[in-house]
């Protein structure tokens, strides 16, 4: 979840900053769902989920520029329930590969299964192998 504080016109598909001097109280506040991010000609987006629809942005979605999260971002939240158990025995394996961003393997799992030990990652939840 991230929060986003703008003027109703640079809310568009890919938000802009037009008014350099807004704060927080003086502009519209949204809430939105960050759910994927890619860069394009070097510049680093998220995609979020916007609540306001699939007649807004990119039929729902809105691509928020670095530039734009780093400047009117006021609160960002990672909804979870970490859960960890103090019976949970570490597990050991062998990492034999350098794991990187967008893997599905068992390496990932056994990452994932000794991040649950250590209270890192959800216990309930199974691991999925994939590195995202």
């Amino acid at each position: 979840m991230v929060w986003y504080y703008f003027k109703h016109e640079e809310w568009t598909k890919n938000p802009f900053i037009k008014h350099r001097t807004l704060t927080p109280s003086a502009g519209s506040r949204h809430s939105v769902t960050a759910v994927d991010f890619f860069i394009k000609d070097g510049i680093k987006y998220l995609v979020i989920e916007d609540s306001w629809g699939t007649k807004h942005g990119a039929k729902g979605q809105r691509f928020i520029s670095e530039e734009f999260h780093n400047k009117r971002n006021f609160f960002s939240a990672y909804f979870t329930r970490f859960e960890f158990s103090d019976e949970m025995i570490t597990p050991r394996y062998t990492f034999t590969k350098t794991m990187k961003l967008g893997d599905r393997n068992q390496e990932v799992v056994a990452l994932q299964d000794f991040l649950k030990s250590k209270g890192l990652f959800h216990i309930n939840t199974q691991s999925t192998g994939y590195f995202g």
